[in-house]
């Protein structure tokens, strides 16, 4: 499957504090393919990108003033004031879900009630969040869009969510007024990737510790490694004449009891334009974990990659 994302025509824009950034249209062509997890719905996601060098790079994690991308240098944070980002649209399938319950918006014309302040509404989002996998690096973006095709993108981080835990999520924001003309659509993402919810997927998807019990007909796994359940193909790269490069990537994953991918980080690689190619694929694999003393524990393995 192939996933095209461009940005939308017009100005993009990252939060009320610097509405000023023009965001110039371009094309991202990813290549993804569904591994052997069944799946339970399929939606149209997002994903997360940050400008950066004249780049996009895949938004890891962020906090309230720093975006955390990963770049040939390591690990960068970029201020969020002063960087351009943009929700690709992406066709595909991310395991994890969050349920949503007592969800509400509201708006009010916030320069009716403070004459300081002109042009401003407020716009305020609850919701209670209870998500089936922990999500440490979780943030939400709330995207409005226009008539004539342009954006306006705000990005909050969220609180750490455990496993069947639930969190009380509230967002206020002040929003310039040439935004109010729809509601914005709220996207909930990990590792740069929209995690699926209870309001687009038609059922809770398993674990893949749970999909790889049910696969071996046990209630729980026997002692051992890591085992690959689900791994995207990466996308060939070619030189300008068309030609397939070739190259190697050692990328280090950190992988969680459920088995899900909590964190990347390349270690070695031929060109860094294989290592950025590993990294919008590697957040959507699946393992089945490792298994100490009957129970899945959380652990790390460099893997191999070639083009």
């Amino acid at each position: 499957m192939v996933m095209t994302s461009t940005d939308r025509k017009g100005r993009a824009f990252l939060n009320p504090c610097c509405p000023n950034y023009p965001m110039k249209t371009f094309k991202l062509l990813l290549l993804v393919a569904l591994g052997c997890m069944p799946i339970h719905g399929i939606l149209a996601q997002k994903i997360a990108l940050a400008l950066h060098e004249n780049q996009f790079h895949l938004i890891q994690s962020m906090d309230r003033d720093r975006f955390v991308v990963l770049t040939q240098s390591g690990e960068t944070k970029l201020p969020v004031q002063q960087t351009r980002m943009v929700l690709s649209q992406a066709t595909g399938y991310l395991p994890g879900y969050v349920s949503v319950e007592k969800e509400s918006t509201a708006s009010s014309d916030f320069d009716e009630e403070n004459r300081n302040i002109a042009d401003t509404f407020v716009f305020v989002h609850e919701a209670t969040l209870t998500a089936n996998r922990n999500l440490e690096k979780a943030f939400v973006c709330y995207q409005w869009s226009r008539a004539d095709e342009s954006t306006y993108i705000v990005a909050l981080p969220l609180e750490s969510m455990r496993k069947a835990n639930s969190i009380h999520l509230r967002n206020r924001l002040y929003i310039p007024n040439r935004f109010k003309l729809v509601d914005p659509t709220i996207h909930y993402m990990a590792m740069g990737f929209e995690v699926g919810t209870s309001k687009d997927l038609e059922a809770e998807p398993p674990s893949p510790y749970a999909f790889a019990c049910e696969q071996a007909g046990v209630s729980q796994l026997p002692d051992g490694n890591l085992k690959p359940l689900h791994m995207v193909p990466n996308p060939p790269i070619k030189d300008a004449e068309g030609n397939v490069r070739s190259g190697y990537v050692h990328l280090k994953i950190s992988v969680d009891a459920e088995g899900y991918v909590t964190a990347i980080e390349p270690k070695k690689y031929s060109e860094w334009v294989f290592a950025k190619a590993v990294q919008m694929t590697a957040p959507l694999f699946l393992f089945q974990p490792k298994i100490e003393n009957g129970k899945p524990v959380s652990t790390s393995v460099v893997v191999p990659f070639k083009f």
